[in-house]
């Protein structure tokens, strides 16, 4: 699924090439709404059985599908976690990491509570679709930190947790100007605080604040 969020740059052009080769890809194309809307939009519109996102500057491993999809079967997994590789657009330097979690089992939050202390970035991740349906959670729209208020929550009610250790599978590009690199820090508190309190509710909601504290 190929969501154009209001791109200016001809990316529209090159989804279409693709959509018109291959009849499994769908292209979307609407003004921009943000990265909240546009996740929603694609797991509202996901057939298949896992959901993996993919951000627009950033590229995969040719075996990321094969090698999460095959972990997720063997273990009838909720949630796939696996090490990402990030990359300075501007000096070229890259570092890999990888997650404190025991590696090749299951696990859940209630048996291990620092899954919920990895980091929040819904790349690094494949999920079981029915699972995340199940959860009834959707992106905040309109914030910045949108995965802060969300991964954890995901975390936090999944069963089945698979922490995929080895090779770095998704390539994270960092480059000047972007949401995570934006100098606008009295904003970006505000807003990492209202995801904080999102999953604080959660706890909340579920009797487990101080289980979690």
């Amino acid at each position: 699924i190929l969501i154009n969020d209001g791109s200016k740059d001809g990316s529209g052009e090159v989804c279409k090439k693709y959509a018109e080769c291959d009849k499994r890809i769908r292209y979307i194309e609407r003004e921009n709404k943000g990265a909240s809307a546009t996740r929603n939009e694609g797991i509202s519109l996901a057939l298949g059985q896992y959901i993996q996102f993919v951000d627009s500057d950033d590229y995969v491993s040719a075996s990321l599908v094969e090698k999460t999809v095959s972990c997720a079967e063997q273990n009838q997994a909720d949630v796939v976690v696996f090490d990402y590789q990030e990359i300075e657009l501007c000096s070229g330097g890259k570092q890999t990491r990888t997650s404190a979690l025991p590696a090749g089992q299951v696990i859940h939050a209630e048996s291990v509570p620092q899954l919920l202390l990895i980091t929040p970035s819904a790349c690094n991740k494949l999920y079981k679709r029915s699972f995340w349906e199940m959860t009834q959670i959707v992106y905040p729209e309109g914030r910045n930190f949108e995965d802060l208020s969300v991964i954890p929550r995901i975390l936090l009610q999944a069963g089945r947790v698979v922490y995929l250790e080895g090779d770095p599978l998704y390539f994270y590009v960092l480059r000047v100007g972007s949401i995570m690199r934006s100098g606008a820090f009295e904003k970006g508190w505000e807003e990492r605080r209202k995801a904080i309190s999102d999953v604080s509710n959660l706890l909340e909601e579920k009797g487990m604040e101080q289980q979690y504290k």
